[in-house]
Formats: structure tokens, sequence, C-alpha cells
């Protein structure tokens, strides 16, 4: 998985193909309660890619299609459907779309004052295994009122359903992380037969 970076630079680069939809602070009054900066969703193409030195927020980001490529420990790692690149204020973070893919990915960029669980000012970034599907649909479902009546007070509503889809992303870290593994291959495998020895070897019991 991924490589050695080279040497990085500031960069913030959509490319010309991406497109994006998203939200700030100024379009949503609920913002202002939990901090969060903008959020949204992007249809990235050749030459997305962001690196940020010592930025003053956090980023989550989950993949729901397509794969992209993110730092971790001082290497490329891939970022596929399923994942969430969790990133602090005041730390080096950076990614980037995989070379040929279409990369769809929901995202939300809250300020330092957040204090987000797990996400301590100046910690490395990480990728962690989600199930990103309530977060997907909340922040559509923001843009989207945004995009039409943009009425204030349903628009509040959206705003607290995707601060608490974060939450809960963020907490599920504090819970057995093999549980959360084998959640997510029983989710991909259905149709498998998921008894308890096959489970009880898939996290190492």
């Amino acid at each position: 998985m991924g490589g050695t970076p080279k040497e990085l630079r500031e960069t913030h680069s959509l490319g010309p193909k991406t497109r994006e939809w998203m939200v700030s602070s100024r379009q949503v009054p609920g913002f202002g309660a939990t901090h969060t900066r903008i959020a949204g969703f992007s249809e990235a193409r050749a030459g997305y890619e962001f690196v940020r030195f010592s930025p003053a927020f956090s980023v989550i980001l989950i993949t729901e299609r397509g794969e992209g490529r993110a730092l971790v420990d001082g290497a490329w790692q891939r970022f596929p459907a399923g994942y969430a690149y969790v990133t602090a204020p005041r730390a080096l973070n950076a990614y980037h779309i995989a070379p040929g893919s279409r990369w769809r990915l929901h995202w939300v960029i809250y300020e330092e004052s957040a204090r987000l669980p797990t996400v301590e000012p100046g910690s490395k970034p990480r990728l962690i295994p989600v199930d990103g599907t309530g977060f997907r649909l909340a922040v559509e479902g923001l843009c989207d009122e945004n995009a039409g009546k943009a009425d204030p007070g349903v628009m509040k509503y959206w705003a607290a359903l995707v601060d608490r889809m974060v939450w809960r992303i963020l907490e599920s870290e504090m819970e057995e992380p093999r549980l959360n593994q084998l959640w997510l291959a029983v989710r991909e495998d259905v149709a498998g037969a998921w008894d308890l020895r096959r489970m009880a070897r898939r996290v190492g019991m």
C-alpha cells in the first residue's frame, strides 16, 4: 500500500474537471453551534490534491466510491470506499485522487475550537474503517436544501445531523476496533456463512 511521498508543499488543487457541492457557516445558522466551517461532497477528477502543513481546522473525509491516496505515518496509503481520513488541527495532512480513478467523497471541516473526540490538535492523521452512509445522506441532504428552498430551520436540523454522524464515527474508534472491522467484512459479504467460528477467526480470537 502506498509508498514514500515526494517532497511536499502546501497545495490546494481541485483539478479542472472536479465538481463540488458545499455549504459554509455563512449559509447555515446551525454551524455556529457545532463549530463547523464547511461541509460538502466532491466528484473528484485528475488534479485533485491537497497538502496542508499546519491547518487551523480538522477535516473528516469519507470515500463513497473510487479511490484516493492519503498520507499516514509518512507514507501514501490507499483510501478506498468504506474508509474515513481523520485529520487534526496543527498537523500535516495530505490526500489526492488515485491515478485513473473517479473519486466521490464527502467531507466536513471543523474549526479547531470544535474539540472533536479523538481529534486532538497536533495528532497524526489516520484512516479508519467506517459505515459512512448516514454521514453521506446528511451532507447531501444539507447541500440539497441549500440549493433549493434554503429554509434556515430545516438547514439547522441537517447541520445538527451532519455533526451527530461525525461524532458517531469518531466515537466508534473508542470501541473494540476488531469488532468494527468484522461488521464491515460481514456487510461486504452478507451472503457468506458467518458462523461464530468464522467470526472469531476473523477477529483473531
